[in-house]
């Protein structure tokens, strides 16, 4: 969870310094291994885009990811509403602070208050999460053919 919850940031943070809004097919997406053949993708929901249409999306990522590790099948074994963080920050801008040490480099030793930088919490932002299997062959029946999802040359 906390190796989800570490990419869903970092991955947020940089997608936020693009400067222009991603269309739909260049949407920032989060997509990690949870183990051989299972993933995890993570789709924000951009503004004015249904629920529908972002899981729409979420099933074109993941039809995507499982084609570019080899994989002809992929079976949703989860999928829900979540919600992710996005900053405006660039990455590192708000890195946690050693007072301790700051107070001894300017050699009043917590005498005087250290101003504080004003916290700037994330926008919490809707999004679709599915967990998929991939299979190469042999898929069980509920199974979805990557090619019936994406075009395969």
């Amino acid at each position: 969870m906390r190796k989800e919850a570490y990419l869903l940031s970092i991955l947020l943070t940089l997608g936020s310094c693009r400067g222009e809004a991603p269309l739909a097919d260049e949407q920032t997406t989060i997509e990690y291994r949870i183990e051989d053949g299972s993933y995890a993708i993570v789709v924000p929901q951009q503004e004015g885009f249904s629920q529908e249409q972002t899981k729409q999306l979420a099933m074109k990522k993941a039809a995507e990811l499982a084609k570019s590790y080899g994989y002809r099948y992929f079976s949703v074994e989860q999928e829900r509403t979540v919600q992710v963080a996005r900053t405006n920050q660039s990455p590192g801008a708000n890195a946690p602070r050693n007072l301790y040490y700051e107070a001894i480099q300017s050699e009043n030793f917590g005498r005087e208050q250290i101003m504080q930088e004003s916290q700037q919490y994330p926008e919490l932002l809707p999004a679709y999460k599915l967990i998929i299997q991939c299979y190469k062959d042999n898929p069980p029946a509920s199974a979805i053919d990557v090619c019936e999802t994406i075009k395969c040359p």
